[in-house]
């Protein structure tokens, strides 16, 4: 008898071994549910991150050719090119036929010899932090092979040997061999949890247009806008910053603020348009009385991002006024922020960022240069950010006596926003960074080293792979050469060393178009 465990559904998509989450040893065939190895070193992850909660069971068949399969689960950030046996951030369980061990960074003897062509089931459960085997329908061990696991994983499969037999995973897109435990689903998507953002266009969105010149109103938005990110695409104009928490322009005051260079808010004349409008479902746009419209100039081409505060977004605009000591700024997004932003609307300043993958609490980012990351005791007060204050010590940039501020603070949003760090490898064949969601907009940094940061969106890039670049800290207008990466219905891959030098340590910030749930490739 074979056993079905989704629920009874047969709908949605399950998971597979992704093809683009391996290392360069794994071959994946058979709708990628087949994995061959030429070498012992290296893993191949699933194309399902584990979800917090619930009870998840998959299963895998020992290769006829040699017994010594890998079965498991590992971190997202585990490096692909080790031997999985000794990597830390691998639990699994590994039979040579003849003995049977368990591994997270050294081996324990566990659990009965398997031999080929045996099935291997594998149960976890997130609510209890366990993960459990069986062995043709038997109970491994006694009980959990592994407890206290409370971190974000995904299924894992390795080899230690070489093998021209396939390893075969099954998700439950065929029926199981044995009844999975009580309680257990196949990983499917119509099993995961709902997310809390079905659509990312309810507090994300982009807008990309063509200048006409004179006054315009941008509509299109399901939301009206909190902030708003304008750069004009075909010049080499600013990238500029408003939000409606210090409101609208008027006619003798620009009132924004512009990422690549440090001046005070109201850097231009009005003379060069304004922001006259927060609208329903987008922004009006008043004209100067130059032609150098930074807004709607005559044919040149714009993209616009625009954000909507909300705590359920996790998106919060803070400002306050500095004190030239130490404080601490309350915020009302309930959970700590992974990133933040925050720049001085009074004086000429730098752009300071906070990500939660820098080094530690101490370290900063400038959003208008090409610094790598700094070790700054006075920025952040060597102090992480809680659910309800972040922490400024005496710099200028963020904390001056009478000097006013505005803080753009992000939370992390299951399925809808992800912040996170890579390791670049310098190949065409790059990294993958699963992000739980479909990328809508992504924000890069090199942190080891300078470089630029970049914007890539599914607006300007319609197809994959991206090439259009944008730079934060840079006037310069969208250049197109050479790729950048591909965005996928669960995260995003590298297709070139452009962002992703061989060692480079990076940070990311994405929003997405659709949560993984609900999203398709393009």
């Amino acid at each position: 008898v074979l056993f079905r465990s989704d629920g009874g559904n047969g709908r949605g998509n399950y998971c597979v071994m992704n093809p683009l989450d391996k290392y360069s040893n794994v071959t994946v065939t058979n709708g990628n549910l087949d994995c061959t190895f030429s070498a012992y070193t290296g893993f191949i992850r699933a194309s399902f991150a584990l979800p917090s909660t619930g009870k998840w069971y998959w299963e895998g068949t020992v290769p006829t050719s040699d017994p010594r399969a890998e079965f498991g689960i590992a971190t997202l950030s585990q490096s692909l090119g080790v031997d999985p046996q000794g990597a830390s951030g691998c639990w699994l369980w590994y039979s040579n036929g003849t003995n049977s061990y368990k591994y997270n960074g050294s081996g324990t003897s566990w659990g009965t010899a398997w031999a080929s062509g045996d099935t291997i089931g594998i149960a976890f459960d997130a609510d209890a932090g366990t993960l459990t085997y069986y062995k043709n329908g038997a109970l491994q061990g006694g009980g959990a092979a592994f407890t206290g696991l409370t971190g974000t994983y995904a299924p894992m499969v390795g080899f230690g040997n070489n093998t021209s037999t396939a390893i075969s995973s099954n998700f439950g897109q065929r029926p199981f061999a044995y009844t999975p435990p009580t309680g257990f689903k196949a990983l499917n998507t119509q099993n995961l949890p709902e997310p809390t953002i079905k659509n990312g266009n309810q507090y994300f969105d982009v807008l990309t247009y063509t200048g006409t010149g004179g006054t315009r109103t941008l509509t299109g938005l399901s939301f009206q806008p909190d902030m708003i990110w304008s750069k004009t695409r075909s010049l080499a104009y600013n990238h500029t910053v408003l939000d409606s928490i210090h409101g609208v322009g008027t006619s003798s005051d620009s009132n924004s603020l512009v990422t690549n260079n440090t001046e005070a808010e109201g850097w231009s004349s009005p003379n060069f348009g304004y922001l006259s409008s927060f609208n329903s479902d987008g922004v009006t746009f008043t004209a100067g009385s130059t032609s150098n419209d930074q807004y709607n100039q005559s044919s040149a081409t714009y993209v616009q991002w625009n954000w909507k505060e909300s705590v359920t977004a996790g998106f919060d605009i803070v400002t306050y006024t500095g004190n030239g000591s130490t404080q601490n700024v309350a915020h009302s997004l309930g959970v700590a922020p992974k990133m933040m932003i925050i720049k001085s609307r009074s004086n000429t300043s730098d752009w300071i960022v906070y990500h939660s993958s820098l080094s530690s609490a101490a370290y900063r980012l400038f959003l208008n240069a090409t610094n790598s990351q700094d070790n700054s005791t006075t920025t952040w007060n060597s102090t992480a950010p809680t659910s309800s204050v972040f922490s400024l010590g005496t710099n200028a940039n963020v904390n001056s006596s009478t000097w006013t501020y505005v803080a753009y603070l992000f939370a992390e949003v299951a399925g809808f926003s992800k912040f996170g760090s890579y390791t670049g490898n310098g190949s065409a064949d790059g990294p993958f960074v699963f992000t739980n969601m479909k990328p809508r907009w992504v924000m890069l940094k090199r942190t080891d080293s300078t470089s630029d940061w970049l914007i890539i969106d599914t607006s300007r890039d319609t197809y994959n792979v991206a090439t259009k670049r944008l730079y934060p800290n840079l006037s310069d207008a969208e250049g197109v050469s050479g790729n950048i990466l591909d965005s996928l219905s669960n995260g995003f891959k590298f297709r070139s060393a452009n962002w992703n030098i061989s060692g480079g340590t990076y940070i990311f910030a994405a929003f997405a178009e659709n949560p993984f749930k609900h999203s398709l490739a393009r």
